[in-house]
């Protein structure tokens, strides 16, 4: 297993969901080649895509970051249901003369 790789996607984890930038990572590892850095993490992307894990390592506001994909599920019901709930307040709220 490549040394770096492994220290790189350490990094990102212990980095939590405010992840890293490629500067950070880069003055962590005391590496001055950025490429093979972006390297690595390409390598890291496929290999969690290729598995059937529970986080994929996704790239944000140029950072890095670990994003558990049960997460992502809850967040898009909790958005479903927000809007359902908007949907309802709005009937209710253009129907409430019928109502009465």
């Amino acid at each position: 297993m490549n040394n770096q790789k492994a220290l790189i996607e350490g990094l990102i984890f212990l980095a939590g969901e405010d992840g890293l930038t490629i500067t950070q990572i880069q003055h962590a590892l005391s590496q001055e080649d950025i490429a093979s850095i972006y390297k690595d993490i390409k390598t890291l992307k496929k290999e969690y895509a290729q598995t059937d894990r529970g986080i994929e390592l996704v790239e944000y506001a140029n950072r890095f970051a670990n994003c558990m994909l049960m997460f992502r599920d809850v967040l898009l019901k909790i958005f479903i249901l927000t809007l359902l709930i908007e949907m309802f307040n709005v009937f209710i709220c253009n129907n409430k003369n019928s109502i009465e």
